[in-house]
């Protein structure tokens, strides 16, 4: 994909998560409403997703992507916070798609085909799937 078009997720970005990102994680990972309802709700609801091509907004360290991927997906994770996206690529390896919510977009990725997103908004994010947008 050119550079151009999709930028990776700077470290000298920083936000309000950033400060916390690793007790926020930790915490994510295992509490009750992320780990046994929040979480295996969106993998129900996203059914079968091998071979479809996923955006993950707001995906902080990665534990949805992650998910989502182990199941067959081709998963995009965006969130605002660097510092949790550098988790996110800890977890997920240097390859995977992550990038700073404000330096991408899908109908700007070189290869995006606008109907085959399929967005998951968990952590504060609104998603309109039929125009393929997200939004704070």
């Amino acid at each position: 994909m050119p550079e151009t078009l999709a930028q990776p997720a700077d470290p000298a970005q920083v936000n309000d998560y950033d400060s916390f990102a690793e007790a926020y994680s930790a915490d994510n990972e295992s509490n009750l409403l992320n780990a046994y309802y929040e979480r295996p709700a969106m993998l129900a609801l996203a059914g079968d997703v091998a071979g479809r091509r996923i955006l993950d907004a707001g995906c902080g360290s990665g534990p949805l992507s992650a998910a989502l991927r182990d199941r067959g997906a081709d998963v995009t994770g965006i969130d605002a916070s660097a510092g949790m996206l550098a988790l996110a690529r800890r977890r997920l390896g240097a390859d995977a798609a992550l990038h700073v919510s404000a330096s991408w977009s899908p109908r700007r990725s070189a290869n995006a085909r606008p109907s085959t997103w399929v967005p998951v908004a968990p952590r504060g994010f609104r998603c309109n799937a039929r125009a393929n947008t997200v939004a704070r």
